[in-house]
């Protein structure tokens, strides 16, 4: 509910005498590629080159298992991931510089707060400097975020109004966040040991391109 006023707030906060309107409604991830849909929506308004507009993504589930981003830090087996993504809301504006479909996109972020729990079977494992006969849990939390972002995007038209578009935008003057951890093991696992394998575990999530707050939008948007 929070969100959902502040996306009213945001979308009353800005006025353009518009050439025409544009209603979104689409999905955060490419269903085909992926178990999840976040559905997505979003109004904007265009004067000449530029448009300005409101975009709201929903939370959504996610089971990745073998595929996930976060479980390559150096320990097999595993067997599950679940990601619960946050709400994602973004006051944008997009700069159409030529005379095709592609646009700038730029404007304020709102990202909440993502989840993931990966589950790794029992097996013989190197944690640190020993070895454990153990399963692993570990239960990633990263905090929600309003942040500037810059990014890319394309509104191919069809026909009749309506166009195809992908749009991709991230918060690249923030660092990739740093997650609270949550560590389990089935076998007592040393003090010195589990924070070596925590430091693994941020170096992996700090590495990988995906974890850095962003809004990836595709689906069908009308002009009227």
């Amino acid at each position: 509910m929070r969100v959902l006023i502040l996306a009213v707030l945001m979308l009353g906060s800005f006025y353009v005498n518009a050439e025409s309107e544009k209603l979104f409604v689409g999905f955060g991830e490419i269903p085909v590629l992926a178990d999840s849909f976040k559905p997505s929506v979003g109004y904007g308004k265009r004067s000449g080159d530029f448009e300005y507009g409101i975009y709201l993504q929903l939370e959504d589930d996610l089971q990745r298992d073998e595929e996930s981003f976060n479980a390559d830090f150096g320990q097999d087996g595993l067997d599950t991931s679940t990601e619960e993504t946050g709400v994602r809301a973004m006051l944008q504006g997009r700069y159409y510089p030529f005379e095709n479909p592609f646009y700038l996109s730029f404007g304020l972020l709102f990202s909440g707060g993502d989840t993931e729990l990966m589950e790794f079977d029992t097996r013989n494992r190197v944690i640190g400097q020993n070895s454990y006969d153990t399963s692993i849990s570990v239960d990633l939390e990263s905090d929600e975020i309003f942040a500037p972002a810059l990014g890319i995007g394309m509104a191919y038209p069809i026909s009749g109004g309506w166009y195809f578009t992908a749009d991709f935008t991230m918060a690249w003057f923030n660092s990739v966040p740093t997650p609270d951890v949550e560590i389990s093991t089935s076998m007592t696992v040393s003090a010195s040991d589990l924070r070596q394998l925590e430091n693994d575990i941020l170096d992996n999530y700090d590495s990988n391109f995906h974890n850095r707050y962003h809004l990836f939008n595709i689906g069908l948007a009308y002009e009227f």
